[in-house]
């Protein structure tokens, strides 16, 4: 592992944009609603992630119209909205979010196929599974983080917590 510290830092980077980029998206529902968030945040992943790769949009032509119903109906049982707040600032968060969801699988193949080449020669690659640990450990690190940073100081005009009362705080949950 001495020697893969680049792969290590990229798989560890893939956690970091999957994690920021779900809270962006989660904080973003109570700005802009669901459907919003989901469809610009998804196109961008797909338009991005097509760039990178070199590849043409494709084709969306078969999305179901169930799915859209789906989700107005999840849109009006969401429980958490920010009435007279800022569009603008919801927008900039699904674009936020967009950015770093679509980064999580450039981060991927930086990490196993090093096209870069940032590792020495004669240093082995590391494996799917093995970036997949670095993942998880790095996306577990910023969940724990985040989780108590926004229990001390909540982003969208929620009370104070602390995280004695979310220890004690169980209700059902």
């Amino acid at each position: 592992m001495k020697n893969n510290w680049p792969s290590v830092l990229f798989a560890m980077a893939r956690g970091l944009v999957l994690s920021i980029g779900n809270l962006s998206t989660q904080y973003a529902w109570a700005y802009v609603g669901l459907l919003v968030t989901e469809v610009i945040c998804a196109s961008m992943v797909v338009v991005i992630e097509d760039k990178e790769n070199g590849a043409s949009a494709q084709d969306a032509t078969g999305a179901e119209a169930r799915t859209a119903k789906y989700i107005v109906e999840l849109e009006g049982r969401r429980s958490v909205k920010v009435f007279g707040s800022s569009t603008l600032k919801g927008l900039g968060l699904v674009l936020f979010a967009g950015v770093c969801l679509s980064l999580f699988s450039s981060t991927l193949n930086l990490g196993t196929n090093d096209q870069w080449h940032t590792l020495k020669d004669g240093v082995p690659h590391l494996v799917a599974y093995t970036t997949f640990f670095y993942l998880s450990i790095s996306c577990f690190v910023i969940g724990i983080g985040l989780n108590i940073l926004f229990l001390y100081l909540p982003m969208t005009g929620v009370p104070k917590s602390s995280l004695k009362a979310y220890l004690n705080d169980w209700k059902g949950r």
